[in-house]
């Protein structure tokens, strides 16, 4: 993986807001590298860039080793060929060293994961928890591209976890997918992800699909379906969290780009694959579609949540990482709807205003707290070095002046 190689995925995957790879456009942009384009339209929190928008930027930018500092952004940024660190008051937010052997990909390091196109979160996985300390690794055979992570972090201890599931505050995270990128209009993504208290037999985990390796690791149910030596099995499935997820992306020759995700936590299986009566619906669904003209751009987005998705019978294997969900931030039992646009007035100063409504899908059962909420934006240039933006509510405005040495 080279210095200016985006994260794998699709191409129209949101690239959340904390990876590195906006302060290196920030300080290109300061440097005159990226012209039309200004710093702050890469330090501003509240736009997001797809994959596809940053690619050809990235193009532009010389492979060197460099060291960028954000003045009060605050964010201290230091890359070479092969390795990137990022700084933030919260500590080391990204550090990662990457390689490439026979058209492998291989990484290992800290940095935010958000995967799916959908600008208010990801369905399996969003970045409203930590950076996650990972290894990865990604392979290309013609359209079709393979990724696979493992990482680790810790929680505090669940009282509530059956003895035989829990293992302590250590936490296992892997996902894995596999994306079909044409040069047609459709994009298609598939993967699957687990969170685990234990993982017994890591070697057979790493390449087994991770809902034949819960069933067999797991005593209750029709059986083992493979048959495959195992060091352990435990008396339910608390051990580990299954999901999986879909995301497509059309864009017809109007460049108009319609796009969805959906993600599935439960679902009552075919008999013949032990599904019972009693497994409850768990699922989530997220389309959007999106635009630009010119200046202006606009995108709307619906999300919808089961009143049980990332849920889980005991708190340690819920779809979260503390008190924060790996998936879309709005959580279970959720219905949103959104819409954005952003105008360009001149090459030194944006705006968007943006509408969500946010409310339980079920009001009977725990969820969201409601939200109604427009919001405008504005951040504007003020000298080569300096920025400032304001962000305008109903009852708040917060203006902030930002700089970069």
């Amino acid at each position: 993986m080279t210095d200016n190689v985006l994260p794998p995925g699709p191409r129209d995957e949101i690239i959340a807001p904390g990876d590195p790879v906006y302060a290196r456009l920030a300080d290109a942009a300061r440097r005159g590298l990226l012209p039309g384009w200004q710093p702050v339209d890469f330090l501003r929190s509240d736009r997001l860039f797809t994959r596809r928008e940053l690619a050809p930027l990235l193009a532009k930018l010389p492979v060197k080793t460099e060291f960028v500092a954000l003045g009060n952004a605050p964010r201290a940024f230091a890359s070479g060929m092969g390795w990137q660190v990022q700084a933030t008051k919260d500590g080391i937010t990204a550090a990662e060293a990457s390689a490439e052997w026979q058209g492998w990909s291989f990484a290992a390091g800290r940095r935010s994961l958000r995967w799916g196109p959908g600008w208010t979160g990801g369905m399996l996985f969003s970045d409203s928890t930590a950076p996650l300390d990972r290894v990865s690794v990604t392979k290309n055979f013609g359209k079709l591209t393979f990724e696979q992570f493992y990482g680790q972090f810790f929680e505090p201890n669940d009282p509530t976890a059956p003895v035989e599931s829990s293992s302590g505050t250590r936490r296992h995270l892997a996902g894995r997918r596999l994306t079909l990128q044409s040069e047609g209009p459709w994009q298609i993504s598939a993967g699957e992800a687990i969170k685990a208290l234990r993982l017994p037999d890591p070697g057979l985990a790493a390449v087994l699909p991770w809902y034949v390796y819960e069933h067999d690791w797991t005593v209750g149910g029709t059986g083992r379906w493979l048959g495959l030596p195992r060091s352990t099995a435990y008396r339910n499935s608390h051990w580990l969290n299954y999901m999986a997820d879909v995301s497509v992306s059309y864009t017809p020759k109007n460049g108009t780009r319609f796009y969805g995700e959906y993600l599935l936590d439960d679902i009552k299986a075919p008999s013949f694959l032990g599904g019972v009566e009693t497994t409850p619906q768990r699922s989530g669904l997220l389309l959007g579609a999106a635009a630009s003209r010119g200046p202006l751009s606009w995108r709307a987005e619906v999300m919808d949540t089961n009143r049980r998705t990332y849920r889980s019978d005991i708190k340690a294997d819920a779809w979260q990482r503390g008190d924060s969900p790996l998936g879309h931030v709005a959580g279970p039992n959720a219905h949103v709807l959104f819409a954005r646009t952003d105008y360009k007035v001149s090459a030194k100063l944006s705006l968007a205003v943006e509408a969500e409504q946010r409310r339980r899908r079920d009001a009977s059962q725990p969820g969201p707290t409601s939200l109604n909420r427009v919001t405008l934006f504005a951040a504007t240039t003020l000298t080569p070095q300096a920025y400032a933006t304001a962000r305008l509510e109903r009852d708040s405005l917060r203006l902030t002046f930002g700089w970069m040495p």
